[in-house]
């Protein structure tokens, strides 16, 4: 990971944090959507790499 990807990712816990500590919903939900966002692009991009194009066939 990125050091400007984890940099994003500590951001997104710290308003997600500070959001639900103000008790303001619509904010935490904001924060937890943006960052369920995020995740999930770059668990899509992992899946669409092509990792067996260095794998030997036997």
């Amino acid at each position: 990971m990125s050091s400007p990807t984890a940099a994003k990712l500590g951001r997104d816990h710290d308003e997600l944090i500070d959001a639900i500590a103000r008790r303001d919903a619509d904010a935490a939900e904001r924060a937890a959507h943006e960052h369920t966002m995020l995740f999930q692009k770059r668990f899509l991009d992992y899946m669409k790499q092509n990792m067996t194009e260095s794998m030997a066939v036997l």
